[in-house]
């Protein structure tokens, strides 16, 4: 058995941390956020994260996001194909014995991996092998599926490193996207990120509006989309939903899935 070395050690700990400060809201960049960070791990070439619902047999019966992070030089076409193929996946191409649990696959039987669907989604990088890692967010068949495309088959802990950190991504989305799965109506557009990232620095609409170029009329209702989507009735809750803190549903019982939460909105001061 490989045992890991101080720097590897020290890398999953920093990759952790990077994890841990992905954004805690529904936002459009959020797969590919979380991609860029797993293409840090040596000797990856491309990283995927895909995240759905999945049978057991490995088919996709919903995939609701999919980021794509590529560190080799490739042309823009190139780069577009890949992320394409990765979104229209249809199956991971491995089996979850046990979707409870995080399930790591590598250099299936007689290259086997060679034909799944996303080794040929990576097939402008020709990957010299491929590592999949399934973790679920919540229940039996909604998770996250990471794909690390490798230039060499060879690469020491990256097995480990990729089964350490695949949950710690589901766990991450389990907060940014709730506990269930959600379509597009509930991804915050651009504006509204930058709205929110103001109001969690305690600025006013009229200051929102003033440092974005907007009128406050436009604040206003990008605010209330915000409460919409994220559940809040209140500007304390918009920001505790934005920093990742749970919420409490009807029952009382804490959750990171806020909506539930009737869409009333209360005035925020200008």
């Amino acid at each position: 058995m490989t045992t890991p070395s101080t720097s590897s050690l020290n890398l999953n700990a920093t990759l952790a941390f990077r994890i841990a400060e992905l954004t805690a809201a529904p936002t459009p960049d959020w797969p590919d956020e979380a991609a860029a960070v797993l293409a840090d791990l040596p000797g990856v070439s491309a990283s995927a994260v895909v995240i759905g619902s999945v049978r057991s047999n490995g088919e996709i019966d919903a995939l609701e996001c999919a980021g794509v992070s590529i560190r080799r030089p490739l042309s823009a076409s190139a780069r577009a194909v890949i992320r394409a193929s990765i979104a229209s996946m249809r199956t991971l191409g491995i089996n979850l014995p046990d979707p409870s649990g995080t399930s790591v696959e590598r250099s299936m039987p007689g290259g086997a991996w060679r034909g799944s669907a996303v080794a040929l989604a990576m097939g402008p990088l020709e990957p010299a092998d491929l590592i999949l890692a399934w973790a679920p967010i919540r229940g039996n068949e909604r998770g996250v599926l990471v794909a690390l495309s490798l230039d060499d088959p060879d690469v020491g802990t990256i097995r480990a490193q990729a089964a350490s950190l695949a949950p710690l991504v589901a766990a991450r989305a389990r907060i940014a996207l709730g506990d269930r799965p959600m379509d597009r109506s509930g991804w915050l557009t651009r504006c509204e990120v930058e709205v929110l990232e103001r109001l969690v620095l305690g600025l006013s609409v009229r200051e929102i509006a003033e440092d974005i170029g907007r009128s406050p009329h436009t604040i206003h209702d990008h605010v209330k989309s915000l409460h919409r989507k994220l559940g809040a009735s209140t500007r304390g809750a918009l920001v505790a939903r934005a920093l990742g803190r749970p919420t409490r549903d009807e029952s009382g019982v804490l959750t990171f899935d806020a909506r539930h939460q009737p869409a009333e909105t209360r005035a925020i001061s200008a």
